[in-house]
């Protein structure tokens, strides 16, 4: 035989299968050498956090998160000229100065939602049980008003708060 003996088909089949034995044994070694540790406990863990979040995600039963009224329907102007006198009417009751007050819708241009923002500041000067029940007063008022800022600064008799927040209609 000479040196450069033809390989038969044996001896082909057989390094073929030794070659891809020896491709999946380090394949395998491989995987489980890239698996980390308590690698299933982490997929459970996340698959359950997955859950919860869509949990969280799908829309309550009870509706709404808030009431019907707390978003006032129609032309902002309007729900901007009823906080305005019902904030004056307030103060004029519970005996406050009113110093600032300025309620009127916000006009952005780039918003374009469902949703028209009407913009409430005001400043009230008086004693601090005043300021308290005007605060509750405007808790109770329809549409809700969102709070973005409250400064209470107190003076020798009296506090002055200064109010910055929003309310908001559907147009």
């Amino acid at each position: 035989m000479s040196a450069r003996q033809v390989i038969g088909l044996r001896d082909t089949v057989l390094a073929i299968g030794v070659a891809a034995a020896a491709a999946l044994a380090m394949g395998f070694a491989l995987a489980s050498a890239s698996t980390p540790a308590n690698f299933q406990s982490r997929v459970a863990a996340l698959e359950t956090r997955d859950q919860q979040a869509r949990n969280l995600m799908r829309p309550s039963a009870a509706g709404s998160v808030y009431p019907a009224d707390a978003i006032c329907r129609g032309d902002p102007s309007v729900a901007a000229k009823g906080l305005r006198d019902n904030l004056a009417a307030f103060a004029t009751q519970a005996n406050l100065s009113l110093d600032i007050l300025d309620a009127r819708p916000e006009t952005d241009a780039g918003s374009q939602g469902a949703l028209a923002p009407v913009r409430l500041r005001f400043t009230v000067t008086g004693p601090y049980e005043s300021v308290v029940m005007l605060l509750s007063a405007l808790s109770r008022q329809r549409p809700d008003v969102f709070a973005d800022g409250v400064d209470l600064t107190s003076k020798t008799s009296n506090v002055t708060l200064s109010f910055s927040g929003r309310a908001f209609c559907s147009v």
